[in-house]
């Protein structure tokens, strides 16, 4: 055997060897991260358990908390929450004189969601639809914080004389310009990559980012102490919470840009109440450009506030439910209203 021959075979060997390496240590940190994911998500589980109940629709659970008795209150989420941001908020308020019912969007917190086009705001809100149903709620008023605001109005285009009201906080109503997807959505989205990635990645990094994502939505105002400890944000870190979650931002722009043409026809009463300093749903946009599309429509703005109206004005937001509620179904021209 010539010494070439030698070197060769020894330099094949070698390749072998470190190939080997190579897979034995990715395979290592792959399983590293998995289980990592796996144990801050079964934590995340424990510290953040369902509050409510649930109520089944064609094999889907929905989960809400519900207390207090009189006429409905529907209180739904934004983007990358759960029932609990209500909780800790207006929950117990408005339970004082009514029943409120604060509901884990399908997806979202400990609520299922319909496989095919589960992030479309009209299916969310035929799913939601079905379960107050179910729990024999006649005629709610609904309250839409933020992303949830396009299920709201969906609802109410899709059910007209099934509603009381509207109340929207911070609500997104309209398509925007620029600021696409970020990237961490688009990468959730992808097929194969996607799992990987919310399988592997997104809780260990997202575990980071909880603190300053927290801060931002809040902005220009403080959050409560101890939210991120009571809040459950950590949820939506989730493989399936955190898809879905990026499903729903990513596909909302295009749903607007055909809902909003529609807004001429709600008839129900409604109250949209924003931040003027919000800078995650813009109030020009939103807001305010839905006002001048519904005529009976109130617009209250809150100066100095930003995306959270009803953590920062607790009691003025309460105000305005118990107010459109009283006024029930008598429509009038509302004159916007600032408050400070």
């Amino acid at each position: 055997m010539t010494s070439g021959h030698t070197r060769s075979c020894h330099g094949k060997s070698e390749r072998m060897r470190t190939g080997l390496m190579f897979l034995l240590v990715t395979a290592g940190i792959v399983l590293s991260l998995l289980g990592y994911s796996t144990w801050l998500t079964v934590r995340s589980e424990q510290l953040f358990p369902p509050l409510g109940k649930f109520v089944e629709v064609d094999g889907l659970k929905l989960h809400y908390a519900e207390m207090g008795t009189g006429k409905p209150v529907v209180l739904l989420h934004g983007a990358s929450g759960s029932l609990r941001d209500y909780v800790l908020s207006i929950f117990g308020d408005v339970a004082r004189n009514h029943r409120a019912i604060a509901i884990d969007r399908p997806g979202h917190g400990y609520s299922d969601r319909v496989p095919a086009n589960g992030w479309n705001p009209a299916v969310q809100a035929a799913q939601i639809r079905a379960g107050l149903q179910k729990l024999g709620v006649e005629k709610p008023l609904l309250v839409g914080h933020s992303w949830s605001g396009s299920v709201v109005l969906a609802y109410a285009l899709a059910y007209p004389d099934e509603i009381s009201g509207m109340v929207l906080l911070g609500a997104a109503t309209h398509p925007w310009k620029g600021s696409p997807p970020k990237w961490y959505n688009r990468i959730a989205t992808t097929p194969y990559i996607g799992d990987l990635f919310t399988r592997l990645l997104v809780t260990p990094i997202g575990q980071a980012s909880i603190a300053g994502a927290i801060k931002n939505t809040f902005a220009p105002n403080s959050p409560p102490e101890l939210y991120r400890e009571q809040a459950g944000v950590s949820l939506v870190l989730r493989p399936a919470n955190f898809r879905a979650n990026a499903e729903d931002v990513i596909n909302l722009r295009a749903f607007l840009a055909e809902q909003s043409k529609r807004y001429g026809e709600i008839g129900a009463p409604l109250t949209i109440v924003t931040g003027l300093q919000d800078r995650t749903v813009t109030p020009k946009i939103h807001s305010k450009a839905l006002h001048a599309q519904v005529p009976h429509s109130k617009l209250v703005t809150f100066e100095g506030v930003g995306h959270m109206p009803h953590h920062v004005r607790p009691e003025a937001v309460t105000a305005e439910i118990e107010a459109l509620l009283r006024a029930g179904s008598a429509h009038r021209a509302f004159q916007p209203v600032s408050v400070k």
